[in-house]
Formats: C-alpha cells, structure tokens, sequence
C-alpha cells in the first residue's frame, strides 16, 4: 500500500511550527547565546537563520501563495557578524571567577607540585598536564577576548571535580612510588641519604 503524502494543510502546518521553533531559538541564541564549545553565536544565529530561509522556501515550492501560513511573513531575522557573542560582560565575569577559583584549589595547586615526580610515559602523567594546561589556557583566553574558550568555564564545578579526580590517581601513583624505595639496611652514608631524596 502506497505512503500517503502530505495534504497542502498538513504541509503548511508542519512549516509553520519549523519556522516557529527555529525563529523562537534564534531570539534565544541572539539574547542568551548557546553552550557550543567551538563556535561563537554569530556562527550558529546564521545557521539558524538558514534553517528559516529553508522552510520559507519549501512553502514556496509546495503550496499556494493562499496556503502560506502565517509565520511565513514573520520577517527573516538579519544576518550577524560570525564573530557575535552574547553575554560578553557575564562570560569574562564567571571566566575571572573560575580562574581564581581554580588558582586556590588545593587539589590543582597539588597537581601542580607533584606533576614533575609521576612517571613520564603513565596516561595518568599525560591526563593530568593536560587537565593543568586547560588552567593556563582560560587565563590566556580572558587576556586574549576569546568567548567562546571562556564560556567552556562558565561552570568550574566541572573542572575542580576533574582536579580532585586526578589528585587521587596522582596520590596513588606517588604512593606506589614510595613504597618501591628500598631503605638501605645497615649504617647510612652520605650516599645513601642522598638516595632517599
């Protein structure tokens, strides 16, 4: 049995709520931005643009002038600056915030003592300069105007638990590493103290 197609009414309808949606998130990207970690909200207030050109295509090539429904001649809204970002004040704001948040946390500032004493070649080593460079990479990024880098940090709470999560596998490691340490037996030398360091 053959799929039944579309009546113009259901087309219309189905328009209607597509062009609806994707105009009631364009305002909403143009007044609060969005969470994309790569691209600004200019980049994704066009795309979105696009998608309401698209449908206001499709009634045109498949309904009467008659059958256009009304969100149709709901205007386009105008094409932004790829660079645009909302928010701007409130972003650099929770950015500074969580830097000084990060900077006095005692599980990065452990990270940050003890990175040098983990085995070069374990993943956790790798993990955890990684987790450390992000730090540096939020402070360059409030120095350098880079939003959308901020806005990765608008919630510290995310990256403070991943210092407290790679604060215990640096502890284990280290303890590990102490326990390997053989003591010498016997009379100590010079030398042997030496070692213990």
């Amino acid at each position: 049995m053959a799929a039944k197609t579309k009546t113009s009414r259901e087309m219309a309808d189905h328009y209607a709520e597509e062009i609806k949606r994707e105009l009631d998130h364009w305002k909403y990207l143009y007044e609060n931005g969005g969470s994309d970690p790569f691209w600004e909200d200019g980049v994704n207030l066009n795309l979105t643009r696009n998608h309401i050109i698209y449908y206001k295509r499709k009634c045109e090539e498949t309904l009467t002038p008659e059958e256009y429904p009304a969100e149709y001649y709901v205007g386009t809204p105008p094409e932004v600056d790829n660079k645009y970002m909302a928010r701007r004040t409130e972003i650099a704001d929770h950015a500074r915030i969580a830097l000084a948040a990060y900077k006095k946390d005692s599980s990065y500032l452990f990270l940050q003592s003890v990175i040098g004493k983990l085995d070069k070649k374990s993943p956790e080593r790798a993990h955890i300069a990684s987790i450390l460079r992000t730090v540096d990479g939020l402070e360059d990024a409030i120095r350098s105007g880079r939003y959308v880098d901020m806005r990765r940090h608008e919630k510290p709470e995310f990256y403070l638990d991943t210092f407290r999560q790679y604060r215990s596998e640096a502890e284990k490691q280290i303890g590990c590493q102490d326990q390997e340490k053989e003591l010498p037996q016997g009379q100590l030398s010079i030398f042997d103290l030496y070692s213990l360091t």
